[in-house]
């Protein structure tokens, strides 16, 4: 059903009728809005907003420019009505929110808008797996091997996190890993991320357990690295030198 609009509203009863007759007239079809409450009482005209006098809204530029030829509106008034019914039929061909009333289908596209602008500039300043994978040095005490879990034993000074982890790996920006050792130095080996892979590679030793390709899952707050032989899972805290 096609939907009436306000052109124009009047206080008293009388100039809806004269404007409704002169639109009549040229064809086109009126109706008067809140007629009958304005004139039971003509004091509450300005708290009702008037007598509206609608049309349908494919004649709203047409009876726009009828009641300003007869003098029933000044060209100024019609300006935001000509343009909001423009934009009216314009927002009415877009698919899916087409038939959804004007003020709505006006929020959804603002809506769209600014998450069209918002997503890209969140997306931008997320940082990207290096710098999360390097922004951190990654606390662990177990890591699993081949189905079972072994505790490394690095023979360094270390720090200890407050739950009492104490070992951990350390990416760095060049392309080298601090990994820790089992009763030996830590170990050195290189990694690169490779079809959304972690690899790990030339460990100087225990190259069995470390050197592979590895699925990453990393945030801010944990990392957890799984090859077909070895999981690691790493997180942040507070340390103190043990």
């Amino acid at each position: 059903m096609e939907k009436l609009k306000t052109i124009a509203s009047f206080d008293l009863p009388y100039e809806a009728h004269f404007a409704k007759a002169k639109l009549e007239s040229e064809g086109i079809k009126v109706f008067l809005k809140d007629e009958l409450t304005v004139q039971v009482d003509n004091f509450i005209s300005n708290a009702v907003g008037g007598v509206k006098l609608q049309v349908f809204e494919r004649d709203v530029i047409k009876s726009n420019e009828i009641l300003v030829e007869a003098g029933f509106l000044k060209p100024k008034n019609i300006e935001s009505d000509l343009y909001e019914s423009n934009l009216s039929k314009l927002t009415s061909r877009i698919p899916l929110i087409g038939r959804l009333g004007f003020e709505i289908r006006i929020l959804v596209i603002l809506a769209v808008l600014v998450i069209a602008v918002l997503v890209p500039i969140v997306l931008l300043s997320l940082p990207s797996k290096t710098e999360l994978i390097t922004g951190e040095t990654w606390y662990l005490n177990i890591i699993r091997y081949n189905g079972k879990y072994y505790k490394p034993q690095t023979n360094e000074l270390k720090l200890v996190l407050s739950n009492g982890y104490s070992e951990n790996i350390k990416f760095y920006e060049d392309g080298t890993v601090r990994m820790p050792g089992f009763n030996t130095p830590s170990i050195e080996a290189k990694w690169k991320l490779e079809n959304n892979k972690l690899v790990i590679f030339d460990s100087d030793t225990l190259n069995y357990i470390y050197d592979g390709s590895y699925d990453l899952n990393v945030n801010s707050n944990s990392i957890s690295l799984t090859s077909k032989s070895t999981k690691i899972v790493g997180r942040i805290g507070r340390v103190h030198i043990f």
